[in-house]
């Protein structure tokens, strides 16, 4: 769903405004449908509890598949984050084995890229905003890499495996951006809740003769139904908003490379 203001919200704000949605219209139509509708025969409420029973199996299968479907994503992008990182630090540990200038001027561009990804990226990802600073340090770090010119067959051996990981880097680089902008279809969004109307509108046709019973269960279901729909919102663009995928790799490759320019050349 692309609304990225919506990840703004704070999450425990966000889901009781969903619950409060869901279970406010969810008592406006049953106030409504008793009113315009009287009691219905006993067999309206068996036929209405059969389908009601199909209703609800067919959405609850629809809406754990989504939910199953929003975790997997959050969990592939948390390890393309991992996996990036991984080969960045491959990257910045091999650095040891370079004479300087080379070594010193690689650190410098990595350290840069880093910084520029935990403290301009990663918060402009939460706003689902792109980074082209970010970019253009990562652009520099590439530069940087291909124009090294190995001297000792030893440094060629190592510069041919930097190059692999220096691919490896790129790939998950691209594919988190990429990912960042991707989340469930909106036209399963809609699907998500017109089934949610639906479930919770079939809830009307059965008859309760003590109203608050009935608004109660009502009510219940549709705050059910409210909480799995915000955990599937705030799992669906795991890089925006208040719940995501943290930095955390990258934080650690930025301490290293701090220490390593702190301890200076060797």
């Amino acid at each position: 769903m692309g609304l990225p203001w919506v990840y703004q919200v704070p999450s425990p704000v966000l889901g009781g405004l969903i619950v409060t949605v869901f279970v406010g219209a969810a008592i406006g139509g049953l106030w409504v449908s008793r009113r315009l509708v009287g009691p219905p025969a006993a067999a309206h409420n068996d036929l209405a509890g059969f389908l009601y029973s199909v209703v609800g199996v067919l959405y609850a299968v629809l809406l754990g598949l989504t939910a199953v479907a929003a975790w997997d994503d959050f969990q592939d992008i948390k390890r393309t984050a991992v996996q990036e990182a991984n080969a960045l630090q491959n990257l910045v540990h091999g650095l040891a084995a370079f004479p300087e200038p080379t070594r010193s001027h690689l650190q410098a561009l990595s350290e840069r890229y880093v910084r520029m990804v935990v403290t301009e990226e990663w918060p402009a990802m939460h706003r689902a905003q792109p980074s082209p600073r970010t970019q253009e340090a990562a652009d520099a770090l590439i530069r940087g890499w291909v124009l090294v010119q190995p001297r000792t067959p030893a440094e060629t051996v190592l510069f041919e495996s930097s190059l692999n990981q220096m691919q490896t880097f790129l790939a998950q680089r691209q594919l988190r951006i990429n990912s960042a902008e991707e989340g469930i279809d909106p036209l399963m969004w809609g699907i998500l809740l017109f089934g949610a109307a639906l479930t919770i509108g079939f809830s009307f046709f059965f008859w309760a003769e003590n109203v608050g019973i009935h608004a109660f269960l009502t009510g219940c279901l549709a705050a059910l139904l409210a909480i799995i729909v915000y955990w599937i919102l705030i799992y669906d663009h795991p890089l925006w908003g208040r719940v995501r995928v943290s930095p955390a790799p990258f934080v650690s490759i930025l301490t290293e490379l701090e220490a390593q320019r702190a301890a200076g050349p060797r």
